[in-house]
């Protein structure tokens, strides 16, 4: 069954199988979501503006050097404008992201960072629980993300907060 969501354009489809890649593994967030998590003092949860695009490329081509500069516009624009995003802002400077997670065209969550000065405050699993919140709530299905292979950092993140390594997830598409 295809359920509709008015609000972002984006329909829920079945549950489709996908294999591995020979560098990407699909990751299947659990049935239930985790409780909220407190937002650590002098911080801000926020969903990701349009004037942050040119913030998000700058610190997303350090690690993702894959992409061309104009790829990751295009990737992160339209992540920003039609689907659910959050990033994390120190208080009182709404303008500059300290960390996001957005949501790529096919659903899955991503790219999911963490600049380096504000690591071990666990920023990326608050998002990561905000996303599958909002996820749930928006479209209706559990959220997937694709991780890495050599990425063994995010493979325990997602996998300690409950994330199943499989192939089985729901893909969400444009109406």
């Amino acid at each position: 069954a295809v359920v509709s969501t008015q609000s972002t354009g984006l329909e829920v489809l079945d549950t489709l199988r996908i294999t591995s890649s020979p560098t990407m593994s699909p990751y299947s967030a659990p049935s239930q979501a985790r409780p909220n998590l407190p937002i650590p003092a002098g911080y801000t949860l926020a969903p990701i503006q349009l004037s942050h695009i040119d913030h998000i490329i700058q610190h997303q081509r350090e690690s993702d050097e894959g992409r061309s500069e104009s790829m990751l516009r295009i990737m992160v624009t339209s992540g920003i404008k039609e689907r659910p995003s959050v990033g994390v802002f120190v208080d009182g400077q709404p303008d500059t992201p300290i960390a996001w997670c957005l949501m790529y065209q096919s659903g899955g969550l991503g790219p999911v960072y963490v600049m380096n000065t504000h690591r071990g405050k666990a920023l990326a699993r608050l998002m990561i629980r905000e996303m599958q919140k909002r996820v749930e709530e928006v479209h209706g299905a559990r959220p997937f993300a694709m991780i890495a292979d050599d990425n063994v950092a995010s493979q325990g993140l997602f996998t300690s907060e409950g994330w199943v390594k499989g192939n089985n997830f729901n893909l969400l598409v444009r109406k």
